[in-house]
């Protein structure tokens, strides 16, 4: 298990979740000259989390290591999705989208007909 991640996990537990969203949104539109609104970023970073549902469940849910400390330690659950993440998407900090996911919680992420909301 890599502990890469563990300061970027870290980071992000005293982050709200709008916050995680903006930072997300902000990454996917890091190519853009102009400034793009928060609530547009917000938008942009719920539909692309949303959109990914299915990858998130398929590389999450029956990971053994995910299983082992999903109960137990935040910060060590989020550094080990993010490197999930990580090798998956290439975003500038990975961190948010694994903090967004262990708030919305694994056993939720795992379940059916979940979406990614404000």
């Amino acid at each position: 298990m890599s502990l890469k991640y563990l300061q970027e996990a870290e980071d992000t537990l005293n982050l709200d979740d709008h916050t995680l969203y903006i930072q997300l949104g902000k990454q996917l539109k890091q190519d853009s000259f102009f400034p793009t609104p928060e609530n547009k970023l917000k938008r942009l970073a719920i539909e692309w989390m949303n959109t990914r549902i299915q990858d998130f469940q398929n590389l999450i849910c029956n990971k053994e290591s995910i299983k082992k400390i999903a109960k137990e330690e935040t910060v060590l659950l989020i550094a080990v999705i993010t490197d999930i993440i990580a090798a998956k998407w290439n975003l500038t900090n990975p961190a948010t989208v694994a903090a967004l996911i262990v708030r919305l919680g694994i056993s939720k992420l795992c379940s059916e007909n979940l979406k990614f909301n404000e």
